[in-house]
């Protein structure tokens, strides 16, 4: 297989907090194009703000054509947002 074919491109960040805002920068200094989507829409203006990541209005955007989708939310709400996630 191609090294270029195989390259994650999209990445989506579920939860924009510190931990997901640090996966998206990560991303976007990889050369990732990165999306971001959190349940509370004003952690993840701010996030968008000091970083580069789009963002989404829905979770199911969020997850649309994503090649890598990370999970940065507090535990008790990982498996329903990544079954969300899965499902969309």
């Amino acid at each position: 297989m191609s090294a270029d074919r195989d390259r994650i491109r999209r990445v989506t960040v579920v939860g924009t907090g510190l931990m997901g805002t640090s996966v998206a920068m990560a991303a976007a200094r990889a050369g990732a194009e990165v999306i971001g989507w959190d349940t509370d829409p004003d952690v993840s203006a701010r996030a968008a703000a000091k970083t580069a990541f789009r963002l989404a209005g829905s979770l199911e955007e969020a997850v649309a054509g994503a090649d890598l989708v990370v999970v940065c939310t507090p535990i008790p709400t990982i498996a329903p947002l990544a079954a969300a996630a899965l499902a969309a």
